[in-house]
């Protein structure tokens, strides 16, 4: 029953053992990774859009060049940044965690705009690279802490593991409206043989995503 579902989502001993913070906290985070379930797939399509895949006269191999290239000129890119701010998150946590939302945000944003630039394909998605690789280090960096502060039991493993069960199924739960996000990726062939993206304002929801991520993680 309710019980055996909250052992797969909630440290045992729940209430008790967490904080008042934490239902707020796991909330936000929930909203979160809902809506940045269908953002990082209309990132990812957007990228495939750009670099021609689908395309009848797309070279295979130069977008494979391009989507290895992108890869390691951001992960260089990272291991630098890392040299130069890895010291920093010990004396504002909170504040880097909302650096990690809004450099994954902006990551998305600028992976979703390749197709409408995809001669500036490579920086575009070199920059997001980078972007998301930054995000990722303030955020794992300063989660340790978020989760410490949460716990009252000694138990900062059980919160820890059951924070990655409930992003997983956020994730899974925001995977349904990422049906609605191709309208933003659909091509066609214009006279030149050239597939170019068609633009819609039917779907906000990226902008809302973001909003609710830079919420989630700013609000435990």
């Amino acid at each position: 029953g309710s019980a055996v579902l909250a052992s797969y989502f909630l440290p045992k001993g729940f209430p008790a053992s967490v904080g008042p913070d934490y239902v707020p906290y796991v909330t936000w985070c929930a909203v979160a990774g809902v809506c940045g379930s269908g953002g990082g797939v209309l990132a990812t399509q957007s990228l495939l859009c750009a670099v021609g895949v689908g395309a009848s006269a797309s070279l295979p191999l130069a977008a494979s060049l391009n989507w290895v290239l992108k890869d390691g000129i951001g992960q260089l890119a990272a291991v630098v940044s890392a040299a130069v701010i890895s010291d920093r998150f010990d004396a504002d946590p909170k504040r880097w965690r909302a650096v990690a939302a809004l450099a994954e945000a902006g990551a998305r944003g600028l992976n979703a705009s390749t197709p409408f630039a995809p001669w500036a394909f490579l920086p575009i998605a070199s920059l997001a690279n980078l972007g998301y690789s930054v995000a990722c280090l303030a955020a794992s960096a300063t989660k340790a802490d978020f989760h410490r502060s949460l716990t009252r039991t000694q138990n900062l493993g059980d919160v820890t593991g059951k924070a990655g069960s409930q992003a997983i199924t956020a994730s899974l739960v925001g995977a349904p409206s990422r049906e609605r996000r191709d309208v933003l990726l659909t091509r066609e062939e214009d006279r030149d043989g050239l597939l170019r993206p068609q633009t819609s304002l039917r779907d906000s929801s990226p902008p809302i995503a973001t909003g609710h991520i830079l919420l989630g993680r700013y609000r435990p």
